[in-house]
């Protein structure tokens, strides 16, 4: 029985086709091009959360321990795991 070959992704594809003959120089600046055209893009869909939102947010200690003792039991069970 002969195996089929996995189907290649269009990067792959295009990779082959026209990235991989570019010089290093030329594929590092590339990378700076498609970096900076996705951080644009994260930055224009999502917004960031200014910490002020979260002033008072849980001020109440639900179960009345200190949160370094509180982080620390919860950092022992996990060891103990």
């Amino acid at each position: 029985m002969e195996a089929t070959k996995p189907r290649r992704s269009r990067a792959a594809m295009i990779y082959e086709a026209s990235i991989k003959r570019l010089s290093s120089k030329e594929k590092l600046e590339l990378i700076g091009l498609i970096t900076t055209d996705m951080a644009e893009e994260v930055s224009d869909n999502k917004r960031l959360h200014d910490p002020m939102e979260f002033a008072g947010f849980a001020k109440d200690n639900p179960i009345g321990i200190d949160a370094s003792k509180y982080i620390k039991a919860m950092r022992a069970e996990w060891d103990e795991q």
